[in-house]
Order: structure tokens, then C-alpha cells, then sequence
């Protein structure tokens, strides 16, 4: 009997293996016959006795777990070009200050220009898909240097670029607008 569960074992484990794929099978095993032969000696008596084990059916389902991987698609900037900026504002002394700023956008939002006027500097950040900037300058006369944030929304109607923000900084603060079109 243990022979005959080995094979069936045996049999079951190599339908797993060959079923790697997704779905359901099933299968039939039938043992095969037991044949016991017992011969008594007082009278000599031999008697054949075969057996056979009634088939054993089994549903094996398999199942494939599938894995999907989503690969975002970029999208270039609707804001790449160039714009002219004005600005002004005070600092903390009360005085006057004021300049423009010739500024790019690339594909990737990057917003890049140098002041010119009464303070000269750099200023970059990035503007989100919807028009929202965040930009960081730093100014300087010469012998007043200080760091600035920008901050405005920056609007696309046809070819045409607009802003209007403002600026601030611990040393002075104030506004800026400009105007631009789109490389596209």
C-alpha cells in the first residue's frame, strides 16, 4: 500500500511541475494492480488474490500572479521661453530699489535670468505644471548683498507669457511683472 501512495505521490508532484503555467487541469492516476500470491502447505492450497485500487482524481489549479509596471510619460514645459521682468521695491532703510531681469523657462520648468539695474544678481527655480513659481535671487549693489525669494503665477494665453509676484527678503521686498512668449 505505501508503494502504491508513493507512486501516486510521485505522479501528483510530476503533473505540478510540468503545469507551470496559468489554469486548471485535471488528472486521472490509476494505481496499478496489486497481485498477492499465498500458497498454504496442509492441504496445499494456492490462492491469487488481485487487487486493483479504484483511479484517484485530482483538480489542480495553477494560478500566475501578473505584475504591471506604469512608466510615466514626461511632458515638456508649456511654459518654455522667454520673459522681461520688472521689478521694485525698498529696503529696510525706506530707500528705493528697482531693476529688470531677462529670465529663461526650459522644457523642464527651469527658471533661470540675471538682474540688471540699481542691483545686479542671479535668480532661479521652477515653475509646476499649472504655473506656479518659486524662484531665489540674490542682489547686490556692489556692497549690499542679500538673498531673495519670488513667488507668483505665471499665466500662458496663446504664445503669450505673463506674470505679476511678488518678492521679499530680511533686507527689502517688493513686486515684480513681465511679459514673454513661448519657444513652441
Amino acid at each position: 500500500m505505501i508503494k502504491i501512495f508513493s507512486t501516486l505521490m510521485a505522479a501528483l508532484l510530476l503533473i505540478l511541475l510540468l503545469t507551470g503555467c496559468s489554469g486548471t487541469k485535471t488528472v486521472t492516476v490509476t494505481a496499478p494492480p496489486v497481485t498477492v500470491t499465498t500458497t498454504k502447505t496442509s492441504p496445499p492450497v494456492t490462492a491469487t488474490i488481485t487487487q486493483t485500487s479504484p483511479p484517484i482524481t485530482a483538480t489542480i489549479t495553477t494560478t500566475v500572479t501578473a505584475t504591471t509596471t506604469v512608466t510615466p510619460t514626461w511632458i515638456p514645459s508649456i511654459y518654455r521661453g522667454s520673459m522681461k521682468v520688472s521689478w521694485s521695491g525698498t529696503i529696510i532703510t525706506g530707500a528705493p530699489i528697482l531693476g529688470t531681469c531677462s529670465v529663461t523657462i526650459d522644457e523642464n520648468g527651469d527658471f533661470k535670468g540675471t538682474f540688471e539695474g540699481t542691483y545686479s544678481g542671479t535668480i532661479a527655480g521652477q515653475i509646476d505644471p499649472i504655473g506656479n513659481l518659486i524662484a531665489f535671487g540674490t542682489l547686490s549693489n556692489g556692497t549690499i548683498h542679500f538673498g531673495t525669494t519670488w513667488s507668483a503665477k505665471i499665466t500662458l494665453s496663446g504664445k503669450s507669457l505673463s506674470t505679476q509676484g511678488d518678492w521679499t527678503s530680511e533686507q527689502a521686498s517688493g513686486n515684480f511683472s513681465g511679459t514673454g512668449n513661448v519657444s513652441y
